[in-house]
């Protein structure tokens, strides 16, 4: 019986590889392996022609769409032309960190707080500005000592 079942198995993957050799197509378009199929680039572009070149938009895009949606909120939109039309395609992505509500607007209402208060400081007078210099310096002596002290 193992002869058999060797003998069918043998028969379906023969008729299956007949098969696939009859319906694919003649020719497969051939080019250097490690190179995407583009020619050798030429002796004053030692590292291919940049327009070949992977850019970053490509490399980011599939951890965009596997990551992108569930952990930044990710978008994509693509405007093709119909048929006939002129116009350029249109293709847009872009992405909302949720993490800036929560870390990044703090700090720049801080920050925005800390200037308002700091733009303050062009009405004063120069005494004033004296004043505030030399209570920055004694205070910073005084922190000084209270460390040596330490």
């Amino acid at each position: 019986m193992p002869v058999g079942v060797l003998a069918l198995l043998a028969l379906a993957l023969g008729g299956g590889w007949w098969l696939v050799r009859r319906r694919s197509p003649l020719a497969a378009a051939r080019g250097p392996a490690w190179n995407c199929g583009f020619i050798d680039p030429p002796p004053h572009l030692p590292f291919g022609d940049p327009l070949t070149q992977p850019g970053a938009a490509g490399i980011a895009q599939p951890l965009r769409r596997m990551l992108g949606e569930p952990l930044l909120r990710a978008r994509e939109s693509l405007d093709m032309p119909r048929p006939g039309e002129t116009r350029a395609g249109r293709y847009d992505s872009g992405f909302e960190d949720p993490s800036l509500a929560l870390v990044v607007a703090p700090a720049a209402a801080l920050r925005d707080r800390i200037a308002a208060t700091a733009e303050r400081l062009r009405d004063l007078t120069i005494r004033h500005l004296l004043s505030l210099g030399f209570g920055t310096l004694v205070g910073l002596l005084a922190l000084l000592a209270w460390l040596e002290r330490r």
